[in-house]
């Protein structure tokens, strides 16, 4: 794992667990009607997709052409996006509480909207280091 993916995973953790912790807090304090006890499956769930896209962005940005490259991209989009309906439809059809599968898929939605953020922003980092030639050790 290179200095890039290393910088990204720690970004990465630092923003679960900030966004994590204060949206469960929020949720615990103020609207404990709304807290459920299956949250941090959440931030599991995002914390595993987000390495896998790391992992597999990454590997594929220094072998394939710019081409090749977007439809990498657009390809693990798609896997997110197939993973993300799969956990929320098996999470919402086992859960036996509509009021709390309601509350569970905004919170799903708002997850995944900063989630689509954090992915941007280290595909442009990507874009920078491919076109400038830059070393690991020198971006961020």
């Amino acid at each position: 794992m290179n200095a890039f993916n290393v910088k990204y995973m720690l970004l990465l953790i630092s923003f679960l667990s900030i966004l994590g912790g204060s949206i469960g807090a929020l949720l615990y304090t103020v609207f404990p009607g709304f807290y459920f006890s299956d949250y941090p499956c959440i931030l599991l769930f995002f914390f595993i997709i987000e390495c896998i896209f790391i992992f597999v962005v990454d590997t594929g940005a220094g072998k394939l052409s710019q081409r090749a490259l977007v439809h990498l991209y657009t390809s693990s989009r798609v896997f997110k996006v197939i993973a993300a309906l799969a956990f929320l439809g098996v999470y919402v059809y086992v859960l036996t509480d509509k009021n709390e599968g309601k509350i569970f898929g905004l919170i799903f939605l708002l997850f995944y909207l900063f989630s689509m953020i954090f992915e941007i922003y280290y595909f442009s980092k990507i874009e920078q280091r491919l076109k400038k030639g830059v070393k690991d050790e020198e971006l961020f």
